[in-house]
């Protein structure tokens, strides 16, 4: 009898009125609906929404299949929409591509680092249409790779958002949700970038890779230069694993080495970014394993460590035995 009167209540209350989960507050209007988000890659032109219902097994306490199930005010229902739309819109500053994932930034108060610190992590992504943010990327990176906070970050304890979302029919999931301070977000990156460092091959391989090429590298086919088709090949969840381990300082994925291995098994070709991907995942490994030897940047010729003096002995047989031979050995 209770279950039914609460449902009749329900249903004939002129506008539906509860609690609001993202402002705590009680008695607000309820949204009966959420407005699209558009912008991210591969979701409906129309847009998508991170928050719907479309039958009834999915609603509970007979609340249907409007969005009553996940009560957001009115107000702030088309708070966050305008927001997020504002952060997907073309040709904003705060949002990068990571596989299938779309990433954008925000800040907690206004601060040069909402804009500056996605640029970091894609650096060489964007066309260089505007040499002052170029040189200024520059130069925060170099900051960073050599341990120092950049002034041009502003204020290190102001709040820093990072969301990450990816298309699923008419819906959004979300992939990646992050919450420090641009301090730590500095930090991070500046861990990441010393664990990639490796005297480059050419003078065109990037001295920071971007994530976008790093996360591309394992499904790109040397041989052919076959792009990789990102829907079809990205493990979904993939771009948020890396992204989660870059800004928090925690291991590399696993997925992203065992790919990295299986595509140099079939092109044979070990180059300057496969290297780099390697190279970064041992060293984050050892380190937070609390071991001392990391991998270097170059070649250590005084190295006694038995596992690299192999590698540089198999290094030359290799080489030995492609020169005599050609490519097509096993």
């Amino acid at each position: 009898a209770i279950d039914r009167w609460q449902k009749y209540s329900w249903d004939n209350l002129p506008e539906k009125r509860g609690m609001c989960l993202l402002s705590g507050e009680e008695n607000t209007i309820i949204s009966p609906l959420h407005w699209p988000l558009k912008g991210v890659r591969d979701a409906q032109t129309t847009g998508a929404f991170i928050v719907s219902f479309n039958a009834d097994a999915f609603g509970s306490y007979g609340k249907g299949t409007n969005s009553y199930n996940a009560p957001v005010s009115e107000e702030r229902a088309f708070a966050y929409v305008t927001a997020l739309n504002r952060l997907l819109a073309f040709g904003s500053r705060q949002k990068i591509q990571l596989g299938d994932s779309t990433m954008v930034f925000w800040t907690g108060k206004p601060s040069p680092a909402e804009a500056l610190l996605p640029q970091l992590f894609n650096p060489d992504e964007r066309p260089a249409d505007d040499q002052g943010l170029l040189m200024q990327v520059r130069a925060v990176l170099e900051a960073l790779r050599e341990g120092l906070y950049p002034h041009e970050l502003g204020d290190p304890s102001v709040i820093f958002y990072t969301l990450g979302i990816s298309p699923n029919v008419s819906r959004l999931a979300v992939r990646f949700w992050s919450v420090s301070s641009v301090g730590e977000l500095a930090e991070h990156a500046g861990l990441h970038f010393r664990d990639l460092a490796l005297q480059r091959e050419w003078d065109s391989d990037p001295e920071f890779p971007s994530l976008y090429r790093i996360l591309n590298e394992p499904f790109t086919r040397r041989a052919t230069g076959k792009k990789p088709d990102v829907m079809s090949e990205y493990p979904s969840t993939l771009s948020a694993a890396l992204t989660r381990a870059v800004f928090t300082g925690s291991a590399y994925p696993r997925a992203l080495l065992a790919l990295t291995l299986g595509r140099i098994r079939a092109d044979g070709q070990v180059n300057y970014l496969r290297a780099v991907i390697i190279k970064a995942f041992i060293t984050r490994n050892r380190r937070l394993n609390n071991q001392t030897m990391e991998v270097g940047m170059a070649l250590n010729p005084d190295s006694n460590d038995t596992g690299y003096l192999l590698g540089r002995l198999f290094a030359v047989l290799e080489k030995a035995q492609q020169d005599a031979l050609g490519q097509g050995i096993n």
